[in-house]
């Protein structure tokens, strides 16, 4: 996206697997098109799966493959990474977990995110909770980006609670 004259880049990925994500890498590179690369709004592949940043899953965190990791360190500063995904506990069970999400691709992402200097990784069932999640929203402006919080006006606050009882 570009707004008077910022530009913003959203990577979108889908169910990509490592090796296809090595592969746009590596093309993107070979044409010279590293900047294509670049992304301020990420969207994590595979619900979190491991499986978008290496063959094998790590034990506590999954290693990205050198391509894989040069993909993430593209990052922009003030960057948001989104995993469209259930919650992605971090107990011992989660780490047994056959299926994605998996936590030892978040705790990648997020090392990966917090070295470019990124905002925040958010897992769309977790926002703003996980007892009720809502949609995510992204402002886009010539300022750059940022999430859009709801915001809850005095009105409101004074309509949605009960007036006290008289007497």
């Amino acid at each position: 996206f570009e707004i008077g004259g910022t530009r913003y880049d959203y990577f979108a990925i889908g169910d990509s697997e490592y090796d296809v994500l090595e592969d746009i890498v590596s093309i993107s590179k070979f044409h010279k098109n590293d900047d294509r690369l670049d992304w301020d709004l990420f969207n994590i592949p595979h619900h979190c799966s491991s499986k978008a940043l290496a063959k094998e899953k790590g034990e506590k965190e999954t290693i990205p493959t050198a391509l894989v990791k040069e993909l993430l360190c593209h990052g922009q500063r003030e960057a948001y990474m989104v995993s469209s995904s259930h919650p992605i506990g971090d107990n011992a069970e989660a780490y047994k977990q056959a299926q994605p999400p998996h936590i030892q691709a978040k705790k990648a992402y997020k090392r990966y995110l917090n070295e470019v200097g990124g905002r925040d990784l958010l897992v769309t069932m977790e926002e703003p909770n996980t007892r009720k999640p809502e949609p995510l929203v992204f402002e886009i402006s010539s300022s750059g980006g940022r999430l859009a919080r709801r915001r809850v006006t005095g009105a409101a606050i004074a309509t949605s609670s009960r007036p006290p009882r008289a007497g």
